[in-house]
């Protein structure tokens, strides 16, 4: 009944996944343009996270109350307006306004897309999920290629923020012509007098959630200048290698989709972050590259499935708060976003690159632990 919308949904994602990682490969250029240093894109992501964290609760709460076409269509459209904005700005200070607004579009469209897709997968929401977030992460292998490849064949690093602007507006335009499902109906007995915030497994699964995410950006952020840096791989070498990672993730999900329904959920979390944990652990000793490049690959096949599969668990365990729990868990995947690249940073500053990396492990490390928790939690 709504596999036009299932499909659409995947193809828009795929351009969510693409911004993930559009913008690091045209900082050189943006600061020719707008004379400005790395610090004021250190407070540019802050500012994006700032935006993204508020608008993805309300994301999942309008989800919860109306249904997903009205944060699904709000928040691409909001996208497609924030990089308008930036593809024509003259100052800083207006493409930090557009960067800001398409931050608030992403987040509130993340939730509705996530919350929509726990509504159709309804069953088989671990399939589901793990299938749809297989496009972000093709989206952010595409990325840099896509950022470096147009700007160089037009000589403007705004053509691609204009291209961004016109995908994302008829994503949007799109996405308003599809039937969606009705909103969730208001939960019931037991779980109206226990809200999601008020029950133990939706704060495991956040903090999974957090050490998941954390760990994700931490290393795709400081992968390179560790291949280059610390293992003196050739700057080519390492933007390739760095690519590696999200590939892992990408190839993972083919297979996690299956694995999960297989498994049983938690017991799939469980084995893959632990999995991920072990596969990261010889890439921070070694002083080898392809070592290190096979670690990394392999750390991102572990950790493929993960994000997909908690909001499953999620959904599975809280069938009336769909909308709640895709905003409650996004918000706390992006607080592990937000806290982890910006503290690496700090420690790379103070005791090194390899010891920056060593808080992505902890991360890593800190989600088995919680994995398994889930798992030695879950219904008998």
């Amino acid at each position: 009944m709504y596999r036009g919308l299932t499909s659409f949904t995947g193809a828009a994602y795929l351009l969510v996944g693409i911004v993930l990682t559009v913008v690091g490969p045209l900082i050189p250029d943006m600061r020719r343009t707008f004379g400005v240093g790395y610090g004021a894109f250190g407070s540019l992501f802050l500012l994006n996270s700032l935006a993204y964290l508020p608008a993805v609760l309300a994301g999942g709460a309008v989800a919860q109350r109306r249904g997903a076409r009205l944060p699904n269509t709000a928040g691409l459209a909001a996208m497609s307006a924030g990089y308008l904005l930036v593809a024509t700005s003259t100052s800083w200070p207006r493409a930090v306004a557009g960067f800001f607004l398409a931050a608030a579009g992403f987040g509130v469209a993340d939730a509705g897309i996530n919350a929509l897709m726990l509504e159709l997968g309804r069953g088989r929401q671990g399939s589901v999920l793990n299938w749809l977030h297989l496009f972000p992460a093709a989206g952010a292998v595409a990325g840099p290629f896509l950022a470096r490849g147009l700007a160089a064949a037009t000589g403007s690093w705004q053509a691609v923020f204009a291209l961004l602007a016109a995908l994302f507006g008829l994503a949007a335009a799109g996405m308003a012509l599809f039937r969606f499902p009705p909103a969730p109906p208001p939960a019931t007995g037991q779980r109206a007098a226990a809200p999601v915030w008020g029950e133990p497994l939706f704060w495991g699964l956040g903090a999974a959630m957090l050490a998941y995410v954390g760990a994700e950006l931490g290393l795709s952020n400081w992968t390179y200048p560790y291949l280059v840096e610390v293992l003196q791989a050739p700057e080519l070498v390492g933007a390739t290698l760095n690519s590696l990672f999200w590939a892992g993730l990408g190839l993972g999900r083919l297979a996690s989709a299956r694995l999960s329904e297989a498994w049983g959920y938690e017991a799939f979390v469980a084995a893959a972050a632990a999995a991920a944990a072990v596969a990261l652990t010889p890439g921070l000793l070694t002083r080898s590259v392809p070592v290190a490049t096979a670690s990394f690959f392999l750390t991102g096949l572990g950790f493929a499935g993960i994000f997909p599969t908690l909001l499953a668990i999620g959904g599975r365990r809280f069938p009336q708060q769909s909308g709640a729990v895709s905003g409650g868990l996004i918000f706390c995947s992006g607080l592990g976003g937000m806290l982890f690249p910006s503290a690496m940073g700090y420690v790379a500053e103070g005791w090194g690159v390899r010891a920056a990396m060593g808080l992505a492990y902890g991360a890593a490390a800190a989600l088995a632990v919680v994995a398994t928790w889930i798992w030695l939690t879950r219904p008998r």
